[in-house]
């Protein structure tokens, strides 16, 4: 069962290289480059150690060039292609799309919270729903998936604000969308937020 939810099931990883000075600089601000670094190679080794437990396809796509050792159980590696986020969460999906896969989700990897279960449960949702989506607490989203590729969703959204997942849903109504809702989670976007994280897995 899960070798054919795996043919059918694509999530895509957004990763940046991780470069110092260059990855999570809200958190530099707290800490230094070097800690932002250790940090996000952490959150890159947690994002895909959860989401490899899924039943899905894994493919890694790079934000400058491929770099195969952050994402070595993914079955794909390919680059983030297009001008501002909702261009490349769009044109990613797409890719996805064409390569045969049915249901069609993408992540990031600032979110050490989720599962496999949450993955999964995103994947079931789009049985009868159109459109799943998981809200953060700072208004954002960390999992977006649809079977059908809706463009709207990614025009015209205030992206990096606390209006992201609100718009979202708007147009997602607006166009008539069954919508499933995910657990909200925390992004780690400050030192405060790696510091609470880290006391949760004590």
């Amino acid at each position: 069962m899960k070798e054919q939810k795996e043919k059918d099931n694509a999530l895509g990883i957004f990763l940046k290289n991780p470069e110092i000075g260059k990855v999570k600089t809200r958190i530099a601000q707290g800490s230094s480059d070097e800690k932002a670094l250790e940090i996000y190679h952490q959150l890159i080794t947690s994002t895909i150690k959860n989401a490899s437990n899924a039943d899905c396809t894994l493919v890694a796509f790079y934000s400058n060039h491929l770099q195969v050792e952050l994402a070595t159980p993914a079955k794909q590696h390919l680059l983030q292609s297009g001008n501002g986020l909702g261009e490349k969460l769009k044109n990613a999906l797409r890719e996805l799309e064409q390569t045969g896969f049915e249901k069609k989700m993408i992540i990031g990897s600032d979110c050490p919270y989720i599962t496999s279960e949450i993955i999964n449960e995103a994947f079931d949702s789009l049985e009868e729903n159109d459109l799943v989506v998981g809200p953060t607490f700072d208004g954002g989203y960390y999992l977006i998936g649809m079977k059908s590729i809706h463009k709207p969703l990614f025009e015209n959204i205030q992206w990096s604000t606390e209006y992201v997942f609100g718009e979202t849903i708007e147009k997602a109504k607006k166009l008539n969308l069954k919508i499933w809702s995910l657990k909200k989670l925390s992004d780690i976007d400050y030192f405060e937020d790696w510091e609470r994280y880290i006391n949760t897995l004590r």
